[in-house]
């Protein structure tokens, strides 16, 4: 699976809405490609990304304290 692919069911699941408070409407708008405002969307890109690249969970880490909104 690709990393377009994991973030779209990443997206579609329920428990993105439970867990984050994201409206289904709003996640429906969101995409792989370009930036958003919602900062829990940019570090799953992040997250996803890392792990398609193979990178290691502290450099992962280290990436997301960087970016912290």
């Amino acid at each position: 699976m690709e990393a377009k692919e994991i973030f779209d069911e990443v997206i579609a699941s329920e428990e993105m809405q439970t867990l984050f408070g994201i409206s289904k409407e709003s996640l429906k708008d969101e995409r792989w490609e370009g930036t958003t405002n919602n900062h829990v969307i940019e570090y799953i890109k992040d997250i996803i990304n890392g792990v398609e690249h193979r990178r290691g969970d502290s450099s992962i880490y280290q990436a997301l304290l960087k970016k912290k909104p």
